[in-house]
């Protein structure tokens, strides 16, 4: 789960980074380019000192569906098998046949027929191209077995445990029969417990994204109050000196009223005293 960058370093050498721990492969010459699981290659030449970016798994998820709707299109059995001579004489058994990661050359022959025939209890030889720790041997070429050692061809490794005879073989061939069998679906059951995303299980990457994704929706939420009790204190403090508290002017109302009401009052009576003392001198 990570970004790359490719470089053209020159005419036909590539330079490629793997952003997540900026690891730089050995400079490839020609294309087309394997790395990582994927095969990067040009429609025209580019020129020297051009740059890419590459995001193999930035939309990975856009758009994800559900692609089957039976139980029986599961492919849970493997897609080879190894089955022993039916002559054999000797102890040999098939301890585990499993595919290999992503070879370099993707054309790989998985399904074709392997056979291979011991000419004594410690030397084979196949009737393909086989390799066994950091040797690849050659079609029928003698090669020495040793109980629990990796045997690879054509995409697969195979352990076999025990001691064989003289004579005895062992097939590897495309699986012909899926029931009982049930080998691919615990592989995929590993999957959880494998460190593919950027060095993390498949839970472990899950639990990281939805424990960032909460603390920065806390962090967000957080925040939002905070500038909320901003708002309303600033709210408060420009009401303060700009704005009209209509308790106070009602208060302020009915005091001007009752000294309105004290003032017509005071001329009514001076009103009243001034005909007063007309009428008393007009009477004199």
């Amino acid at each position: 789960a990570s970004d790359y960058r490719l470089t053209v370093t020159s005419p036909g050498n590539y330079s490629v980074t793997r952003l997540s721990d900026n690891t730089t492969f050995p400079t490839y010459s020609g294309l087309p380019i394997h790395v990582d699981g994927m095969v990067l290659n040009f429609s025209t030449t580019p020129a020297t000192g051009d740059v890419f970016s590459i995001q193999p798994v930035r939309l990975g998820a856009t758009n994800i569906s559900v692609a089957i709707t039976q139980g029986n299109q599961i492919a849970a059995g493997s897609p080879i098998q190894a089955t022993l001579g039916g002559t054999n004489a000797g102890s040999l058994s098939i301890g585990n046949l499993g595919l290999q990661p992503l070879p370099a050359n993707p054309n790989a022959a998985l399904t074709t027929p392997v056979a291979l025939t011991f000419s004594s209890p410690s030397t084979f030889t196949a009737n393909a191209s086989v390799t066994v720790g950091a040797t690849t041997y050659s079609a029928g070429q003698t090669v020495s077995y040793v109980a629990g050692q990796p045997i690879a061809a054509n995409g697969w490794s195979l352990t076999l445990n025990g001691v064989p005879a003289s004579g005895d073989t062992v097939n590897v061939a495309p699986g012909t029969v899926g029931s009982n069998d049930n080998r691919n679906a615990l592989l995929m059951g590993q999957l959880q417990s494998q460190a593919i995303v950027s060095g993390s299980t498949l839970a472990g990457a899950y639990s990281a994204v939805v424990a960032d994704v909460g603390a920065v929706a806390s962090t967000a939420q957080t925040d939002q109050s905070s500038k909320d009790a901003i708002l309303t204190n600033a709210t408060t403090a420009q009401s303060s000196v700009s704005g009209v508290n209509l308790d106070e002017e009602a208060s302020k109302l009915m005091q001007f009223q009752q000294q309105y009401q004290a003032a017509a009052k005071l001329i009514q009576t001076a009103d009243t005293v001034f005909n007063a003392i007309l009428a008393v001198a007009g009477g004199a």
